[in-house]
């Protein structure tokens, strides 16, 4: 029926008897990568030289003492999945990061009108919602063995309640209610960090790691700059209203947007889905 050699069924019996079960005994080898402690320097060359190529950072690995073949490098700088895992989250931590961190409070003082001190304790409220917001959707992802759902619900909870904020009238709703939500749904931007891990191989899993966290870091050091500038340009060098903001605000809508659309693209790979396979 399933084709198996006599040889085969005798050797599992035999195991069986002596250990108790006929699973495969743990591979051999060193698995690890030999580039995870390069992380760092890998990413700093890529960031001064993008032209660079393999051979060029096989040389330059080799003068640091590292041995690295193409495939190892090859699998870290230019798997698809690393992309859109990287470019995902960083489109989510955008609104956060510099919508509700660095200019939440701004917002709140001119176009809510809102005195510093709860302005404060209301821009508080998002950071506060990553600590609920990142375990519960982790968990939750591990319990239904699913990863895209729960981030699409999460950016879903993004996209409702930062459209609320920037335009239906300010105190619409209870006033911590929003910027809680908010963060709640914004721990979905740690999904791709568990996703990132699960599609590349074991030996470069430190290094992907250090790929999304370097995309993330760099469209926030680049995007902080522009929405403020953005925001001047709206104001015409005037005061910063809550009209401007509400403008300039549209790009963290479409930051999330744009992120639904590139996990679409991403592959699955909760536990669910490898069971079924």
């Amino acid at each position: 029926m399933f084709d198996l050699g006599i040889s085969t069924v005798v050797h599992w019996v035999w195991r069986f008897r002596q250990t108790g079960s006929v699973a495969a005994k743990p591979m051999g080898g060193d698995y690890r990568s030999r580039l995870t402690a390069e992380r760092a320097w890998l990413l700093e060359r890529i960031e001064a030289e993008p032209d660079l190529t393999l051979e060029e950072l096989r040389d330059g690995l080799k003068k640091r003492g590292v041995s690295a073949g193409y495939g190892t490098v090859w699998t870290v700088l230019t798997n698809p999945q690393s992309y859109l895992c990287g470019l995902c989250a960083g489109l989510l931590f955008l609104p956060t990061t510099v919508g509700s961190m660095i200019w939440g409070v701004s917002f709140l003082r001119e176009g809510w009108h809102i005195d510093y001190a709860e302005a404060v304790n209301r821009a508080s409220m998002v950071p506060l919602g990553w600590v609920i917001g990142c375990p519960l959707l982790g968990y939750i992802a591990d319990h239904t063995g699913r990863r895209k759902p729960v981030l699409m619900v999460g950016m879903v909870l993004m996209l409702v309640t930062a459209a609320a904020v920037l335009y239906l009238p300010p105190n619409t709703f209870p006033p911590y209610l929003l910027g809680s939500l908010f963060g709640i749904g914004s721990g979905a931007a740690m999904t791709p960090y568990t996703i990132i891990k699960e599609v590349n191989p074991d030996k470069v899993k430190g290094s992907a790691t250090g790929a999304i966290n370097f995309l993330v870091f760099v469209m926030t050091a680049f995007a902080a700059p522009a929405y403020g500038g953005l925001l001047q340009k709206l104001a015409g060098g005037g005061a910063l209203t809550l009209e401007v903001f509400t403008k300039g605000g549209s790009g963290a809508i479409i930051a999330i947007i744009l992120a639904f659309i590139l996990a679409l693209f991403i592959k699955e790979t909760g536990s669910a889905v490898c069971q079924s396979h």
